[in-house]
């Protein structure tokens, strides 16, 4: 299932259920699989093209 959503800011968001070992793609280069739930946290494998960065939110922008 995927919802669309505003957060409070009005910034769209698309809400996409998804169970351990399933994935979402962003366009053709970008994946994102659940590897796993517990009681408070997910785990989360993301796969990229050579060049581009991930950082978690909490850490910041990313200086190019």
């Amino acid at each position: 299932m995927t919802e669309r959503h505003e957060d409070p800011d009005g910034d769209a968001r698309f809400v996409v259920e998804r169970r351990p070992s399933e994935a979402i793609v962003i366009g053709n280069e970008i994946e994102i699989v659940l590897l796993e739930v517990m009681a408070n946290h997910v785990r989360l494998g993301i796969k990229t093209p050579d060049g581009v960065s991930v950082v978690r939110s909490e850490l910041g922008p990313i200086d190019t």
